[in-house]
């Protein structure tokens, strides 16, 4: 059974998100700092019937319904967000404090401008050419906890690779609500095959990795450990606000919106990089990427997507995508082999060499 407890007197507690920074070409750094404070109230009447009627839809079983698995995926969901804690960064015995407080949600998602020696002296860098900074952050409160952010540090130019998550990188059947469900909230996590092995080729040959998907940002946990547990790169996630209201499954359901303006601040924000975007044919994904890909046509370099026998790209659909690309490479794939040979040219020309799979 999912309990619940807490004063709302008491601190929130806090979880961290990663984020990015970039050069601004000013001699300083924007970061990115993303996470949410939250409070867990007593479980409410309301919530325990929108949970029986998720096992409705799912027809899950009760052992299902007590499973580990399901009490983690699903908690996220019944927390109250805490709005309007003042939130402060630290960073080498200097102590920031953001100029945005949490938002109505908790969501916490704030710019801080960083000295380019600040950045420089404090930054890591990985084996595979990734450099991060790690910030501390809480809440004013004199008991708040602390937790660690991660900022992946992005250079002016260069290759990013933007990816979508449900079924483009993780198993999830999109096109069927029950399997949808299941694959949400009971079934363990299962990566595509290849895919792994493949972005850790491309983060090797220099790309940086953005994950975006229309999943809220309640999954986040899971995600990220699927991502880290199936040796995905590490990279940025941008996942889709939701709150619990009295149309929870038919709010979950729709997963269409934010995609488009996640994608597009990125592009915006960082104007000399080049993108790939990988997605899948289940949702929109080819639609959204061809908007994309008409708007920024010098940034956007290809745009890859795989096809779902539950809703395969028909010729109509690549025709569209194909006219939206323009002089970007574009392509339909079925397994990480055949995406691998599409790119291939992408990688080689604006990230580091790579050997050919």
């Amino acid at each position: 059974m999912i309990k619940f407890g807490g004063a709302k007197a008491a601190p929130p507690h806090l979880e961290s998100y990663p984020g990015y920074g970039f050069e601004t070409g000013r001699g300083d750094w924007l970061v990115n700092v993303m996470g949410i404070a939250y409070q867990t109230p007593p479980f409410k009447l309301s919530q325990k019937m929108m949970l029986k009627m998720l096992g409705g839809v799912m027809k899950a079983s009760e052992s299902e319904l007590q499973s580990e698995t399901f009490q983690a995926r699903v908690w996220p969901f019944f927390v109250e967000g805490d709005r309007g804690q003042k939130i402060q960064i630290e960073l080498d015995d200097q102590v920031y404090l953001l100029r945005r407080k949490s938002r109505r949600n908790g969501r916490i998602d704030n710019w801080l401008r960083l000295e380019d020696s600040t950045v420089r002296q404090a930054m890591v860098e990985s084996a595979d050419g990734r450099r991060t900074l790690k910030l501390l952050m809480s809440t004013t409160h004199p008991h708040s906890p602390v937790v660690e952010c991660s900022i992946d540090l992005i250079s002016r130019s260069g290759l990013s690779v933007i990816s979508d998550i449900d079924d483009t990188i993780k198993e999830s059947d999109v096109t069927n609500r029950r399997e949808l469900l299941m694959n949400t909230f009971v079934r363990e996590f299962r990566s595509i095959q290849g895919m792994a092995e493949l972005y850790r080729q491309w983060r090797h040959g220099g790309a940086s990795f953005h994950y975006v998907s229309s999943s809220p940002w309640q999954l986040f946990g899971s995600l990220n450990a699927m991502r880290s547990d199936s040796g995905f790169p590490g990279g940025t996630m941008h996942l889709r606000n939701f709150r619990l209201r009295d149309q929870f499954l038919k709010k979950l359901m729709f997963r269409r919106k934010g995609k488009a303006t996640e994608i597009t601040k990125l592009v915006k924000n960082l104007p000399d990089r080049k993108f790939i975007l990988i997605g899948d044919s289940g949702e929109k994904d080819p639609e959204i990427y061809q908007k994309i890909g008409r708007k920024y046509p010098g940034q956007i370099a290809g745009i890859f997507i795989r096809n779902l026998g539950g809703r395969p790209m028909d010729s109509e659909r690549v025709s569209r995508l194909q006219r939206a690309a323009g002089q970007s490479q574009s392509g339909v794939f079925s397994d990480a082999d055949e995406l691998a040979r599409q790119a291939m040219p992408l990688i080689e020309r604006y990230g580091r060499q790579l050997v050919a799979r």
